[in-house]
């Protein structure tokens, strides 16, 4: 009987290990997003702030009429945004691996409202695009198996995204801005219900 409540015993303490563990990769993951993101982000604000205007990186397009033509302009992309898209490969593989004994499933167990809101709680802080943000809706639905809250997850990062929607205030009239963060949010909470 005691060697069954030591084998018990250790195999809590190595779960309990594992756990702290995987949300320490976790929150190292999203610290360093949030570091590579919010820097930059922030930098933007301050020069919109100064300047009235949104200066952007020319993304160099071939629009020649040859066949290699989509593959340099995908290749031209890629180089602008593949640290984000490493991020979301990395927190989509935090999620699938680390969330397996974890009760990612009791956060999106409520109701749709609750559901919706913790998507969107969780998703706009990652300030990814869509396309970066697609592999963590995978992550989400396979464990959680709602479509609702994965997709409001993934739509809340690039539409939600908090420097995105403070640039929208400095940049675009008053009602043009609040409009924005509407159909966002009426997108993310309502439009994804399913």
């Amino acid at each position: 009987m005691a060697a069954a409540t030591s084998i018990a015993d250790q195999q809590l303490v190595t779960k309990r290990a594992q756990l702290v563990f995987q949300i320490l990769v976790l929150a190292l993951l999203l610290g360093l997003l949030a570091n590579y993101k919010g820097a930059s982000q922030v930098t933007k604000i301050r020069q919109v702030r100064a300047t009235g205007t949104l200066h952007l990186a020319a993304l160099p397009i071939d629009n020649g009429k040859t066949s290699s033509a989509a593959l340099i302009n995908s290749v031209a992309y890629l180089r602008i945004v593949w640290p984000a898209l490493v991020f979301g490969v990395l927190i989509s593989a935090a999620a699938r691996t680390s969330l397996w004994g974890t009760p990612l499933y009791k956060i999106f167990d409520g109701s749709k409202v609750r559901d919706q809101l913790a998507a969107v709680l969780a998703g706009a802080p990652l300030m990814l695009c869509s396309c970066c943000a697609a592999p963590i809706f995978a992550a989400v639905y396979q464990r959680t198996r709602k479509v609702a809250p994965a997709l409001g997850l993934t739509l809340a990062s690039p539409s939600l995204n908090p420097a995105a929607l403070t640039l929208s205030f400095i940049l675009f009239p008053w009602r043009i801005a609040t409009a924005r963060l509407a159909m966002a949010l009426l997108l993310v909470l309502a439009g994804c219900i399913v």
